[in-house]
């Protein structure tokens, strides 16, 4: 689940990137190796074809409401309950029942400074609008900073989702109801909740600390807090968890505490970070290491997830080793951001210029929503077994 900048910072990310990848010009076709994990020729899909699932997706603060729309036809609606709220950081449990973001107590609108924070409510809600829901959080979860006024909240400066593979979840089934958890980023840690989603509206369990970041800066010299809130990008999965570049292990089968000790400590750097529900392997702008790569956010690589026990790598050894996939993406995108895991793992979804659902082993691009609705956030769900 990606979660990176907000829309004034993205523009002007986007723009140092775009130079950036000017600089370092991605080899032509006639220089590249013989590589099979790099895909150059995107194909643009037929919705109509997709399994019959849904998309989800919000406007920042644009527009208030969660949006959902079937894949096959672009049918816009606003879900039930949520017609007050600001949406962001959407995820989509495993069996498409629920749909989990976070929503600011009030409008971004004035500007409290560059390391302003703000109160936010986790809500949790059925898709048909049923079972809305605040999850409590003891007033750790909060949104920040937002540096000038009117800006959109960053599409993940603080995290949230569902926590994926819980190992208090019964291994037999496909997804959790009564065992299952989710998790959000607040203060420095990262905690989990124990949640029945069988019981209409949910019955919320007990609560657990899945990782604590003490005072520290990252391998880029940036500071992990950022008021009172150091995660701007955040997936949880079983025992990882993949945090601003960086990958962490939960000790003791997922139910421990990670920390610095159970970090990897090579950082895959880039932006526009996601980690596959099943935590095998991360989604990312930019590469690590010297193979080729989309330049200008268009496109995108895929890594396996390095425990903490795996030996330390190089960039490039990590490119050579690790690389899952090398997407281009369509001719004409570009600036792709809060890209997106789904329950099926071969799909993507992602913002770039419009709302795009991606089948990353063909490099088919599926538009669902149009560019003129201004999605930020994205998230989709697929029937089982239908690809």
């Amino acid at each position: 689940m990606y979660r990176n900048l907000g829309l004034g910072a993205a523009v002007l990310a986007g723009a140092v990137l775009a130079a950036a990848a000017v600089r370092a010009a991605t080899p032509a076709a006639a220089e590249e190796p013989d590589d099979p994990l790099v895909k150059r020729n995107a194909v643009k899909g037929d919705p109509g074809k997709l399994p019959d699932g849904y998309f989800v997706y919000d406007c920042g603060v644009r527009r208030t409401g969660l949006y959902m729309t079937p894949l096959r036809k672009f049918q816009k609606s606003v879900v039930p309950h949520t017609e007050n709220d600001y949406p962001q950081t959407l995820a989509t449990s495993d069996d498409g029942a629920w749909i989990l973001y976070w929503t600011p107590k009030e409008l971004l609108g004035v500007d409290r400074g560059a390391n302003a924070s703000y109160p936010a409510r986790l809500i949790l809600v059925r898709r048909d609008g049923s079972g809305y829901t605040e999850i409590p959080t003891g007033g750790k979860f909060k949104v920040g900073p937002n540096k000038k006024s009117g800006e959109d909240t960053n599409c993940a400066n603080l995290g949230s989702g569902f926590l994926r593979r819980s190992p208090y979840g019964d291994a037999t089934l496909d997804y959790q109801t009564k065992n299952a958890e989710i998790w959000y980023a607040g203060g420095r840690s990262i905690h989990a909740l124990r949640v029945d989603l069988s019981a209409t509206p949910p019955k919320i369990g007990a609560e657990r600390r899945i990782l604590y970041v003490p005072p520290e800066q990252d391998a880029r010299n940036q500071t992990f807090e950022i008021e009172g809130n150091p995660f701007r990008s955040v997936d949880v999965s079983g025992s990882h968890i993949f945090c601003n570049g960086y990958m962490w292990t939960i000790p003791d089968g997922g139910k421990g505490t990670a920390g610095t000790k159970t970090r990897y400590p090579q950082n895959y750097g880039g932006c526009a970070w996601a980690m596959s529900h099943d935590g095998s392997f991360i989604a990312k702008n930019g590469r690590v290491g010297s193979h080729v790569t989309p330049g200008g956010h268009s496109g995108f690589n895929l890594y396996e997830f390095l425990e903490n026990t795996a030996p330390k790598y190089s960039e490039d050894e990590i490119g050579e080793k690790h690389r899952v996939s090398t997407n281009f993406a369509l001719p004409g995108l570009h600036y792709a951001h809060c890209y997106n895991g789904t329950n099926q793992r071969e799909y993507l979804t992602c913002m770039f210029q419009g709302g795009w659902l991606i089948h990353w082993p063909t490099n088919t691009w599926y538009q669902i929503v149009p560019s003129n609705t201004g999605p930020l956030n994205t998230a989709a769900w697929l029937p089982k077994g239908k690809v």
